[in-house]
């Protein structure tokens, strides 16, 4: 791991806009052209990669990645014990803003927001969502969705609970963390929550004997406590952004409304479009 946290590191301080510019290649090829070698590719990388991106094939936008891998150089994953709904809340109320939470909108023109509750008039209009509700919002087309599924197990008290554990012998389940070390509350009194990510559907039991290798327990005290299924967990080959500028980067084409549209996996872009917008009044 040693060659792996000075690229952490300087990976941390390198600008976004940095990270997104010039022409962009697979992942694969991006990893190629860092200098890794295929041994780190194929035992460390390519498995954390894998339930990060959720594809096998690293095809996966570079430009991409490497934003998401500064996100996880930056800090650390963490998890509230009201869950994800208390993010939005959190920021909500960081705002200052008049914040409608809950509120389904139905449609979006250059100047105006329609939602159930009634229109919303605006002088420009920022539109941060997910490809699948651009889709059905603005008509932009939406992309193929990768699927995760996720193993939930009750364990002893696991050694090491912060650290991730990858497993390169076997695709199904390449890593597994243990959730009750930033979230105790989550776990079943005196044990761990170990939580184990799949891009594909297989023998729980399959699932069982691996969670018991990586952590070295018997298999008879790895207990299932639950699996969830989420259909459209990331988005495949996500692009840059459509519509107007975003980052510097791309501009609105002739004849498309002035809308400042986000697509998948780029969190920030929103503010940064919000930004652009204000700066141009």
């Amino acid at each position: 791991m040693g060659p792996v946290r000075p690229r952490a590191r300087a990976l941390a301080v390198t600008p976004a806009r940095r990270l997104s510019a010039g022409p962009d290649v697979a992942t694969r090829e991006g990893l190629r052209l860092a200098g890794l070698d295929e041994r780190m590719v194929a035992d460390v990388v390519r498995p954390f990669l894998r339930e990060v991106l959720l594809e096998d094939d690293l095809d996966t936008s570079w430009a991409f990645t490497r934003l998401l891998a500064k996100s996880f150089a930056r800090g650390r994953p963490s998890t509230h014990p009201e869950g994800v709904g208390a993010l939005t809340r959190a920021l909500a109320a960081r705002t200052g803003a008049s914040v409608r939470l809950g509120t389904r909108v139905t449609a979006v023109s250059p100047r105006s927001v329609t939602t159930e509750d009634g229109t919303v008039a605006a002088s420009a209009v920022v539109a941060a969502t997910d490809a699948h509700d651009a889709a059905d919002l603005l008509g932009t087309g939406d992309v193929a969705w990768h699927r995760q599924f996720t193993w939930w197990w009750s364990t002893p008290r696991v050694d090491t609970p912060g650290r991730l554990r990858l497993d390169g012998d076997d695709p199904l389940t390449t890593s597994a963390l243990d959730v009750a070390a930033v979230a105790p509350e989550r776990a079943p009194r005196g044990r761990s929550l170990v939580a184990t990510p799949s891009i594909e559907v297989a023998d729980t039991e399959r699932a069982r004997v691996r969670v018991a290798r990586l952590y070295d327990l018997a298999t008879h005290d790895v207990e299932l406590v639950t699996v969830t299924d989420v259909a459209r967990a990331a988005a495949g080959e996500p692009a840059l952004s459509t519509g107007t500028a975003t980052h510097g980067r791309r501009r609105r084409p002739r004849g498309r409304p002035p809308h400042l549209v986000v697509h998948p996996g780029r969190p920030g872009l929103g503010r940064r479009a919000a930004v652009t917008v204000l700066a141009r009044r």
